[in-house]
């Protein structure tokens, strides 16, 4: 199944042109696999934000030809309204999107944490009567020779 934000298509029920539809998230099922997403994430918000000096610019250059009266200011005004709008859209899937892969790889660490404690337990299990403590423990609890 594949999802997309609707916040995109306004009152449509497909992303407009252009917009592919968001994949769920799957970051895996271990702890090096979900890692290894964070990595790939990390790699991701790297890209993105290469282009903000790029949306400033585009920003920059739409204000400057609006103070100048340039004929066509409301189509420009309407694109680069647009462009921002997107921009705060991609941004803040980005932003939620980390927040799942934190969460995510904080649930992994910690089902890791319980699988070494559940393998230590098992180890620990002994058989009744094979620790000398433990037979002594018995003969004293059953009335056997003490003190």
């Amino acid at each position: 199944m594949r999802h997309w934000a609707p916040s995109l298509a306004g009152e449509g029920s497909t992303p407009p042109d252009g917009i592919p539809p968001l994949p769920q998230d799957n970051f895996g099922y271990d702890l090096p696999a979900v890692e290894a997403a964070m990595k790939k994430h990390e790699a991701i918000e790297a890209d993105i934000s290469s282009y903000q000096e790029r949306i400033q610019v585009v920003v920059e250059l739409a204000l400057e030809m609006e103070s100048e009266g340039y004929y066509d200011t409301k189509r420009i005004s309407a694109q680069k309204d647009n462009i921002l709008r997107q921009w705060g859209l991609l941004t803040e899937l980005v932003r939620a999107r980390r927040a799942r892969l934190e969460q995510n790889l904080a649930l992994q660490k910690i089902f890791q944490e319980m699988v070494y404690m559940i393998d230590w337990m098992e180890e620990m299990q002994v058989e009744p009567g094979t620790w000398p403590v433990a037979g002594i423990a018995v003969e004293v609890a059953v009335g056997g020779s003490g003190p």
